[in-house]
């Protein structure tokens, strides 16, 4: 037996979330030519900080009964939540509550 197993991510290859979301790692299954299901000799390595920005990598890696090993990759993009745009009014228009911008009035 020469073949490697084949191994199957559940859910997205490549996920992104937001600093602080939650992510729950959705797992693999794994089947092989000769052996069946090896899912259960998935070894899972890497892991993934929510709290933390950046590219994390989780590796799947499986061996069958005959050595042939395959590997499979899921990659987790923390980010950082985006602002909205920062809203500026304009004081160009602005006018005095008694709509006088300025004249004066002569005393008596």
């Amino acid at each position: 037996d020469t073949t490697a197993p084949t191994i199957t991510l559940k859910g997205q290859a490549s996920v992104e979330i937001e600093v602080g979301a939650s992510f729950v790692d959705e797992g693999a299954t794994a089947t092989d030519n000769k052996d069946g299901d090896v899912t259960s000799k998935i070894v899972k390595t890497g892991s993934v900080n929510t709290g933390v920005a950046g590219e994390y990598k989780l590796t799947y890696t499986v061996k069958d009964v005959a050595g042939n090993e395959a590997k499979k990759t899921r990659t987790v993009i923390v980010k950082e939540p985006e602002t909205p745009p920062e809203v500026v009014e304009d004081e160009s228009t602005e006018t005095n509550s008694n709509n006088t911008q300025g004249t004066t009035t002569p005393a008596s």
